[in-house]
């Protein structure tokens, strides 16, 4: 994946790379799929001991927090766009274990805890989803070059923004108590 992207990943070439079969690697993984999902498994663990770096090292106001957050997803995704692409375009076609969605719930508690809110559920936390997904969104138009005439630095730019809009909308919306 590193090397060749997500598309020049097959069974037998890591069968081949480890000195195994490719029954070996079905019998232990069940398809390839499975390899996917348990590589991307440690990439996401490895997100969580950046986002956590960012996290414990920032200010202790929201914004320092969030905005140490999407600059450490930033750097995550700039530092292997191909591990990056496997995570977030790779299209499993077999169900998952449930690996992935566990983390994911671990991560959003980095970001629940990086907004200050310890409150678990509602419209709080779909408002704080919707504001990371935003930061994701950002992230991926810069990684696939899609945003017009916007280099990496324009493009950090854009997710601060949206950070500190999206937050000071969140807050907006709790002090008003519509979350």
């Amino acid at each position: 994946v590193v090397e060749g992207g997500i598309s020049a990943v097959s069974a037998r070439g890591i069968a081949e790379d480890v000195g195994v079969s490719v029954g070996t690697l079905y019998n232990l993984f069940g398809h390839l799929d499975g390899i996917i999902r348990a590589m991307n498994v440690v990439r996401i663990a490895e997100l969580q001991v950046a986002l956590v770096a960012a996290l414990d090292a920032a200010d202790d106001e929201p914004e320092a927090r969030l905005l140490a957050m999407a600059e450490a997803y930033f750097d995550f995704a700039l530092s292997e766009p191909n591990l990056w692409e496997a995570l977030f375009r790779y299209s499993t076609v077999t169900p998952s274990g449930g690996e992935i969605e566990a983390a994911e719930a671990t991560l959003f508690s980095l970001f629940r805890r990086a907004a200050g809110d310890e409150a678990e559920g509602g419209a709080a936390d779909e408002s704080l989803r919707t504001l990371w997904a935003a930061v994701h969104g950002v992230v991926e138009l810069a990684m696939s070059r899609r945003t017009v005439g916007a280099d990496m630095d324009t493009a950090r730019y854009h997710a601060r923004l949206v950070v500190m809009a999206g937050l000071r909308g969140y807050h907006a919306l709790r002090s008003e108590g519509i979350l």
